[in-house]
């Protein structure tokens, strides 16, 4: 009996080799300087309009590729999130009506043993889980996919899928920079 996957939701990863020490000055520097917003983060630092020349490059050169969508310009938008002990960002997406969103990530500065995973969330809702034909024909459904993230790595996710970072539990703080890439054009 032939099958087929329909409703796949894509996470993608790229490392980097970016200097993340002079990367975790920049974010501290920029916390000094930049009013948080607590927009999900709990206990923690999120400081919006974050920049950094090789970072940003990094985060544009890497986008997933589509044949379909052919893409001329893109905005990128970035923050700094300082997460101590005891800190958290709650569930959320990054989903806005106003521009057109092409993919929303994280960039892992900073990531000490025991400080938290990104969490993602089955889109299709909770229900589902509760299908009789679920249990039976996918035993191997889930609905939320635990990420341990190391410093340097990068992460592309829809910008609807909604994700949360479980408390840092270490003494270090875990420092990440989220960003959403909007298109300016399309060819």
């Amino acid at each position: 009996m032939a099958f087929h996957y329909i409703f796949p939701t894509l996470l993608w990863k790229e490392k980097s080799d970016i200097d993340n020490a002079s990367l975790i000055e920049e974010c501290y520097r920029h916390k000094e300087t930049t009013k948080t917003n607590h927009v999900s983060n709990i206990g923690g630092y999120q400081g919006n309009h974050f920049k950094h020349k090789e970072l940003d490059k990094f985060i544009l050169d890497n986008i997933p590729k589509s044949e379909f969508v052919k893409v001329d310009k893109l905005r990128l938008f970035s923050w700094v999130n300082i997460n101590p002990k005891g800190s958290r960002n709650y569930r959320h997406n990054h989903f806005t009506p106003e521009d057109p969103l092409l993919f929303s990530g994280v960039y892992y500065v900073k990531v000490p043993k025991n400080s938290g995973n990104i969490v993602f969330h089955d889109p299709r809702g909770s229900m589902i889980h509760r299908s009789l034909d679920m249990k039976y024909l996918y035993v191997n459904s889930v609905p939320a996919f635990s990420v341990t993230p190391s410093a340097g790595e990068c992460y592309y996710f829809p910008s609807w899928l909604e994700h949360d970072v479980t408390e840092n539990q270490s003494e270090s703080d875990r420092i990440s920079i989220a960003f959403n890439i909007f298109l300016e054009n399309l060819i």
